[in-house]
């Protein structure tokens, strides 16, 4: 018997779980009760990814033994690869009243809390294993994560320097600071710290990544390529690396390499796009010209930004199908007239097209040089109707809601406060979200006017959205989805572009002072970030050269 157990583990500890599961299932025939046997049964099952069978050994092994943490944890593992996420929860937690000090059913429970968003409950059981005296270190990165999610960036700082009072060469504690200074918009002082932690271990990949994320946020584009190489170099698998690597690239002109690094977006660990899948091939030249299905990606701006090409190709294909999100259907059906348009909310028949190509990945074939950007001074074609007032109209948008870049690209009213004052525009609020209450009491303190467009759904209603952008005389805008609606159009639209976060590679792009994509932007720059002083006093001097302010 004590032979036959020595050769089941021997073949377990050497991997051959098939011939080791085997053993001990012959062994369960004449002892069904064995505790051991039952326990390397269920560990032959669980690698071997038959976590239906493990579970019901691991039951049998409570009956005969209801205090063992190990089986909790174990049933815990089964259940979350079978994605039974309220089972595996309630094992977990099971191991943690049987053992106190589990650290890595604290650890497991958490990280699961954390995936399914429960991101109270994550804390909660978190600070439950530093009550416990539970690896604190482990427990204060863990919690630095959650609350970089919140975006709580003190308290995310704060549980990173727990871990490294416990630690202080942590390279993951000091990362997960440096990213909260990242988030924060302190460039330097992340910079300063993730240095530090490439000191202690430069072989880490991470380090470097979020080394080039710094870097490229303060604008040092030379260092940001050298740190996202170096991740590339040690992770050749880190696709978030090639990818941010690939927006550096673009925004310099280098579309040869910056398009290849680009594609890398389908592997990202971080906002990976939703990826469409077909039985047709994805496109490429060696495929002909026949059928070719668009399909969008991302966000309305990225759909609109890289429509562009769509006319570069009209008379290149024999037909071409657009998928597109429902919004923008009804404009690309009266500006392609030679193109089908599908909306992305319904399903396709694949009998309609030979192959396929997301829509981002146009510029991989279509914008190699500077010399193959052929933009037109409209992406959509509208019929202007010019307002019958006095006064000059301003299309007028200030927020971005983007979940990462949005704070740094995003301006306050009183930021506007002086293009407001200017008593000969009228000013329109665009703005996609609801900030109805906030404008009233903002022009009633101030004695400015925003007005509301009536009966206009701006979220939804993009055609109705763009008509009424194509009336006023310019759009002042931020760096949002109504950006690339007003210049999609040919409108005079004055873009205000933070200095460090939220900086898009595709604004960038210039030839002779206009933007490749979209030659009717008009960029104005932060000097100093989150400061938009100077934009300010730069824009009424347009809007007013002859006035003297």
């Amino acid at each position: 018997m004590n032979n036959s157990i020595n050769n089941g583990v021997k073949l377990f500890e050497l991997k051959k779980y098939h011939e080791s599961l085997e053993i001990f299932q012959n062994l369960l025939k004449n002892d069904p009760m064995n505790i051991k046997v039952l326990m390397y049964t269920s560990f032959n099952l669980m690698f071997l990814k038959k976590f239906e069978n493990a579970i019901k050994i691991l039951n049998q092994i409570l009956k005969l033994n209801s205090n063992i943490a190990d089986v909790n944890f174990n049933i815990a593992l089964c259940y979350q690869n079978l994605n039974d996420y309220e089972n595996a929860v309630e094992n977990y937690e099971s191991a943690i009243k049987k053992n106190p000090n589990y650290h890595q059913a604290y650890i497991n429970l958490g990280v699961l809390f954390k995936n399914l968003e429960r991101f109270e409950d994550s804390i909660e059981i978190y600070k439950k294993a530093l009550n416990n005296k539970v690896n604190y270190e482990e427990i204060y990165i863990n919690l630095s994560e959650v609350y970089k999610i919140l975006k709580n960036y003190s308290l995310a700082k704060q549980s990173a320097e727990s871990a490294l009072k416990v630690n202080s060469q942590s390279v993951l504690a000091l990362n997960n600071l440096g990213i909260a200074y990242i988030d924060e918009g302190d460039q330097k002082e992340a910079i300063k710290i993730l240095e530090n932690s490439k000191k202690i271990n430069p072989n880490y990949f991470m380090t470097h990544s979020n080394l080039g994320i710094a870097y490229r946020y303060a604008g040092e584009y030379a260092k940001a390529e050298e740190a996202y190489k170096n991740s590339i170099r040690l992770n050749p698998n880190y696709h978030d690396a090639y990818f941010n690597l690939g927006q550096i690239q673009l925004s310099e002109g280098d579309f040869i390499n910056g398009w290849q690094n680009y594609e890398h977006r389908w592997g990202k660990l971080q906002k990976r796009p939703v990826r469409l899948d077909f039985n047709k091939p994805i496109w490429n030249p060696k495929l002909g010209y026949k059928r070719l299905l668009i399909w969008g990606e991302q966000g309305i701006g990225e759909q609109i930004l890289f429509s562009t090409i769509l006319f570069d190709l009209i008379n290149l294909f024999e037909e071409i199908l657009i998928l597109i999100d429902d919004r923008l259907c009804p404009l690309y059906q009266s500006s392609f007239p030679k193109i089908k348009v599908l909306k992305k909310s319904e399903k396709i028949d694949e009998s309609l097209f030979d192959y396929h190509i997301p829509i981002c990945s146009l510029g991989l074939f279509f914008r190699k040089t500077i010399e193959d950007f052929k933009s037109p001074e409209k992406v959509f074609e509208i019929n202007l109707k010019k307002h019958n007032g006095k006064k000059r109209r301003c299309a007028l948008s200030w927020i971005s809601t983007n979940s990462d870049t949005g704070y740094s690209k995003s301006m306050t009213l009183e930021d506007l406060l002086p293009i407001l004052q200017l008593d000969d525009i009228e000013f329109y609020n665009i703005q996609y979200t609801n900030e109805d209450n906030l404008v009233k009491e903002f022009c009633k303190k101030n004695g400015v006017s925003i007005h509301k467009i009536e009966n206009l759904d701006t979220f939804n209603d993009l055609e109705g959205l763009i008509n009424f952008i194509g009336e006023c005389d310019f759009t002042i805008t931020v760096s949002n989805t109504n950006a690339h609606l007003s210049a999609s159009i040919g409108q005079t639209t004055y873009l205000l572009l933070p200095k460090e976060v939220g900086k898009f590679w595709y604004w960038e792009n210039q030839l002779n002072n206009k933007n490749l994509w979209y030659p009717s932007i008009k960029k104005i720059n932060q000097i100093t970030k989150q400061d938009w002083s100077d934009p300010m006093k730069k824009l009424k001097k347009i809007l007013n050269p002859e006035k003297e302010f």
